[in-house]
């Protein structure tokens, strides 16, 4: 998504996914979920993008616990200004916290 060529057909993508989204992997929701957070070009209507971060903030919720820490960063950079996704967020916030111990130091 580095380019606006993809902010053509991402709308689009976007529109079907969310009636799909059961069928995807979670790791394709949030790849999904970022592409659209980081989209350039042409700017998705909201209500595509609330429509299908709601859908993947419901399946994604109950399972913050289970996914890996890089996931549940890339959840948060993918959600962090998008709207209606604020449940979510915190959600994934507080399980990122809950993780920081474990969390390897920078180099």
């Amino acid at each position: 998504t580095k380019t606006g060529m993809i902010a053509c057909v991402l709308q689009n993508v976007a529109q079907a996914a969310a009636t799909t989204l059961k069928d995807f992997s979670t790791a394709d929701i949030i790849r999904l979920l970022l592409a659209v957070a980081k989209a350039k070009g042409k700017p998705m209507p909201a209500e595509d993008k609330a429509t299908l971060f709601s859908e993947a903030a419901g399946m994604l919720g109950p399972m913050l616990h289970s996914l890996s820490t890089a996931e549940i960063i890339k959840v948060c950079l993918a959600v962090g200004n998008s709207s209606g996704t604020r449940d979510l967020l915190e959600s994934a916030a507080a399980e990122a916290e809950r993780r920081l111990p474990d969390m390897p130091a920078p180099q």
